[in-house]
Parts: C-alpha cells; sequence; structure tokens
C-alpha cells in the first residue's frame, strides 16, 4: 500500500490492507502462459517495490489528480495530508515540484510541526488553467527525519473551450403575482453546441442547485443584481402576508432537499423545480457541432421568485456546468442612496429559520417585513434615478 519516503514506505497494517506475495511454484508460469493461450487473454505483468517500515511520515493521497480545467481563469485544488506515525515530532523542512511547474501553486509553513500519531494536511496545491496541455510532475516532500524527499506524482488537464447556448433557452420566468397554485410548468427545448477543439461525450445531464440563500430581491423591494443573501440568512419581501408564508413554505422545502442531499438520499435532479426531458446519453458530438436537444422542464414553488440553478452536463472530459436562471422580470430603479435603504431593508427583514421550520416569530417578522415594504413602495421611495437592479 502507499509508499511514502523520509523514513516510511506503506501505511501501517491498521490504516493499509495488507498484500502478501509469494514466489510461483516450479513451472507455475508455463502453466499460465498455456492457460491464458487457451482462453484467448494476454499475460499483464506490473511491477511491484515494496518498503517496510514501522514508524515514518506517511501522505496521502498517494498521486494527486487536479482534473480539467476548461477556463484560463479556473483555478484547480487539492491538498496533501501527512500523518506521522512514530513516538517522536517530524519537522516539514521543503515542499517542492519537479520539474518546476509555473501553473502550480503550493503552500506550506516550512518548519510545521508533525506531532507523533498524528494526521494533518499541511500542503494546499492549486492549478492554474492559463497554459493548456496535459502537465504531469512529481512533490517532493522532505523532512527532518530523513535525506531522503517523499514523492507524490500529480497530473492536470488544461483545455480551453466551452458550451455554447442561448439564454432564452435556459432563462425562466417564475409564477407572476396573481397566478394562483398549483402553477403551470414551463418546459423550453435547449440545443448546445461543443465549442471544445476536440469530441465530446455526454453520459448524463441533471439540473442542481436552487438553494434557499439564492432566493433575493423578490416582491418589488429590489436589491442590486449582486447582493446574495449570507448563507444561514433569507430575506424575505413580500406585497401581503399570503405571499410571505408562500415564500417561507419555498425556502423550507429547499432547506429541506438540502439537508436530504446532505445525508446521502435524495436524487440531485429531483430538487423540486427542475426535470431534464430527452437527454442522449452517450451521444458522441464533434467539435463544433450542436448535441441532441433535449428540454428543461421548471415547474414554479412560488410567485415572483430569483434564483441561478445550474445544469450538469457529465463528459468524457470533465462536469460542464451551465447557469440557468430564474427571475420575476420586476425593474426597480434606485440611485446609490436608494440602494444603500433597500439594502438596510432587506438585512432588517432578513429571517433565521431554525432547524429547517417556519417558526410564528419568523413568520410574523415576514409579515411585518412585508407590510413595511409596502408602504415604503407605495411612498414612492423608489422613483426615477440612475442604474437598475434585477
Amino acid at each position: 500500500g502507499g509508499g511514502g519516503g523520509g523514513g516510511g514506505g506503506g501505511a501501517p497494517e491498521s490504516e493499509r490492507a495488507t498484500v502478501a506475495l509469494r514466489p510461483p511454484k516450479a513451472g507455475a508460469a508455463e502453466k499460465e502462459k498455456e492457460k491464458a493461450k487457451a482462453n484467448n487473454t494476454i499475460e499483464l505483468r506490473i511491477p511491484v517495490q515494496v518498503e517496510a517500515s514501522s514508524h515514518g511520515v506517511f501522505r496521502t493521497p498517494d498521486q494527486v489528480d487536479f482534473g480539467v480545467a476548461t477556463r484560463r481563469l479556473d483555478r484547480l485544488r487539492q491538498s496533501v495530508t501527512l500523518f506521522n506515525s512514530g513516538p517522536r515530532p517530524v519537522q516539514i523542512t521543503d515542499v517542492s515540484s519537479r520539474p518546476n511547474d509555473p501553473s502550480l501553486r503550493v503552500r506550506y509553513t516550512r518548519g510545521d510541526i508533525l506531532p507523533p500519531y498524528t494526521e494533518l494536511t499541511v500542503i494546499s496545491l492549486t492549478y492554474s488553467g492559463k497554459l493548456e496541455g496535459v502537465r504531469m510532475g512529481t512533490l517532493l516532500i522532505r523532512t527532518n527525519t530523513s535525506s531522503e524527499a517523499m514523492e507524490v506524482p500529480y497530473r492536470a488537464r488544461v483545455l480551453h473551450g466551452k458550451l455554447s447556448y442561448k439564454l432564452e433557452e435556459t432563462a425562466f420566468l417564475s409564477a407572476v403575482s396573481d397566478a394562483a397554485p398549483p402553477f403551470a410548468p414551463d418546459k423550453r427545448r435547449v440545443t448546445l453546441v461543443n465549442n471544445f477543439p476536440v469530441p465530446l461525450m455526454f453520459f448524463a445531464a441533471r439540473v442542481v442547485g436552487s438553494a434557499p440563500g439564492m432566493i433575493r430581491g423578490v416582491g418589488g423591494v429590489g436589491l442590486p443584481g449582486d447582493q446574495v443573501s449570507p448563507p444561514d440568512t433569507i430575506s424575505v419581501h413580500a406585497n401581503s402576508p399570503e405571499e410571505a408564508e408562500e415564500k417561507i413554505k419555498l425556502m423550507n422545502h429547499l432547506a429541506a432537499i438540502d439537508a436530504k442531499k446532505a445525508k446521502g438520499g435524495g436524487d440531485d435532479e429531483d430538487n423540486c423545480c427542475f426535470k431534464v426531458l430527452g437527454f442522449q446519453g452517450g451521444a458522441v458530438v464533434a467539435a463544433g457541432k450542436p448535441i441532441p436537444p433535449f428540454s428543461i422542464e421548471f415547474t414554479p414553488q412560488a410567485r415572483d421568485v430569483l434564483f441561478t440553478a445550474t445544469l450538469e452536463l457529465d463528459t468524457n472530459l470533465t462536469t460542464l456546468e451551465i447557469p440557468i436562471e430564474v427571475y420575476h422580470g420586476r425593474l426597480v430603479c434606485f440611485d446609490a442612496e436608494q440602494a444603500a435603504a433597500a439594502a438596510a431593508r432587506a438585512a432588517a427583514a432578513s429571517v433565521f429559520p431554525s432547524d429547517g421550520g417556519a417558526t410564528a416569530v419568523a413568520a410574523a417578522a415576514a409579515v411585518a417585513a412585508a407590510k413595511a415594504a409596502r408602504e415604503q413602495v407605495n411612498g414612492g421611495g423608489f422613483g426615477g434615478g440612475g442604474g437598475g437592479g434585477r
């Protein structure tokens, strides 16, 4: 198992499986060859080198695979964990790469101490997507316990390209204010074009990520387009107590889905709002050609919501992502002072749901915020001005 340097080969027996190596019996090799010929198979021989040690420093993983970067701005991140299996502290003296790789950034603290019988993540790696190609190298980790460096091979692939799509095919209007539930589904036919320089095979597609913290700017109050509620805060704006209650139900429904996913249950595609229909898995699409068209169906769960989900497509290259926008179509004009006032009102109207459920206190706060927002809008607080918000 594993190998290391710096005083250690494989990891302790309590952590890794033990492999027994036995020399073949006399004549066994010839019998295996005859058997392979009879079965029309090919014998594969893999050289194995084993170094046993009762103490030492061991690294995880055995090999770092950064995956694939498709944009110059991509940053692929991994880490390396070291385990000190001995009774004495170990000091990290140096970490470097061979050959020198300008796209690889290594972060560690020289002189870091690994206490006895302790495992720590001590090295952070970042690979830049600026330079195209398949890159391979070796990370060299040195400690004060050995003159030999531990070696961690790494690989990364950078291939610039994208899937082209039409915004009108990936944007959905949420239920309008005068609509009554249950809301009618909206289906869009989606056509994507492979703008990578190589053919791609598409395996599966799904829509994920309608998180509660992404709901924003609803009910006519409006927030700047880049104003997103903190992960544990949900800003609720509404024009009536009924609308506020409906939005709270949606948030709790989405929170329950996220909790289910966190526990390992549920299908990513079963996320309350979206279905992918007619996707042809296994299709191979040449460079510059469209993939077979399919449809995305969106079923609104509340009125006037605004959030972004993600269409994920599994390919032989990597998982590619396309944003799916859900919008309410309301535009509010405001200047800088009014934008600051809107953000302050949004913060004041924030609801902190406990254990994923809408409590009476949260509902009362949402209703009070809705009434205050309606009074402010009716009072002309958002008259003309520059700039716009979603």
